[in-house]
Formats: structure tokens, sequence, C-alpha cells
């Protein structure tokens, strides 16, 4: 199914887009996708569920470009190869220690919860797709935001964390 909303961001801005009522994203997203200069980076756990839904390839070493995906950089960094999901909450509590401020979620009883749950409904065809980013609050278009920006933060760091093993992910 296509993604219920798209985050990208770079070191100056991010940008949201709401796929249109076909379903499509726009020629700009499109084009950024299928463009191998531009590193793509998820935090995607194992299901790669954002990178099917953007029609990307779900095969492949997601550990160097131009798809990246923070768990399997992760792996690298810590030599561990985690059965489980780390999630971004715990990626950047990893990458930046320094802070000593531990990130966690909400508890399900949060609104951050039920709205995570409507994105869920939407993906599984149980409630209607958004019409556009009018249809979100500012907090969670700012929580969007913020969560593209610290993906691409915890990849910087972890590119600066990357062991010397041959592997370039630049």
């Amino acid at each position: 199914s296509p993604p219920v909303l798209v985050q990208i961001s770079t070191s100056d801005f991010t940008i949201l887009e709401v796929p249109r009522k076909n379903q499509k994203l726009s020629s700009h997203i499109r084009r950024l996708l299928t463009d191998d200069s531009i590193v793509k980076v998820f935090c995607d756990n194992f299901s790669h569920k954002d990178k099917k839904s953007l029609g990307l390839e779900t095969n492949g070493d997601f550990s160097k470009p131009p798809i990246v995906d923070l768990e399997s950089i992760c792996n690298i960094v810590t030599g561990i190869n985690a059965k489980v999901p780390r999630g971004l909450s715990n990626i950047v509590s990893l990458c930046f220690p320094e802070l000593n401020v531990r990130i966690k979620k909400p508890n399900q009883s949060s609104k951050r919860f039920k709205n995570i749950g409507r994105f869920a409904m939407i993906e599984q065809g149980k409630a209607k797709p958004l019409g556009g980013l009018n249809d979100l609050s500012a907090e969670e278009q700012q929580y969007a935001a913020l969560d593209s920006w610290c993906t691409l933060q915890a990849y910087a760091r972890l590119r600066e964390m990357m062991p010397d093993t041959g592997i370039s992910i630049t």
C-alpha cells in the first residue's frame, strides 16, 4: 500500500508530502527516489514496510547508499546483529550519549499513540486516507518533521561512529 505520509529531511529543511488521492507521489519525490546519487535513509525495522510502500528494493545491503537503514548500520557499529528492531528512539540515544537523556515513546494511552494508530488504520485501509497536510494538526506535522530530522541526525552520527570495516556509508 502507498505511504500515508512521506517525510524528507536535509540539513536545511524538511518536506512532508501526503500522496495524492490517486495514491501517487509527486514527480519530484519519484525523481528523488530513483536518483542513486541521493542517499535515502530509513529507520524501517526488519519489515521494510516504508521502503516497500515507496516501491524501493527491499533485498540488499542497507548499510551503504543509495538506500540505508539505521538498523543495519547499528548492527555494524555495535557489532551486535539485533534480533529485535532497536527503533529510532533507541538509536538516537545510542548515537548521542552526551545528551545524557533517554528518549522514550509516551505510554499507550497518549494522544501520540492514538495518532500513530490512526496512521496504521489508514495503511490497513480501515480509515480514510489523508486528503493533504491540512488533515494533520500542527503538532502531528511537527512530530513527523522531527522524526525525519532525527533520522538524518542519527545517520550523520553513525557515519562518524562507523568502524574501519572498509564499508563506506557516505
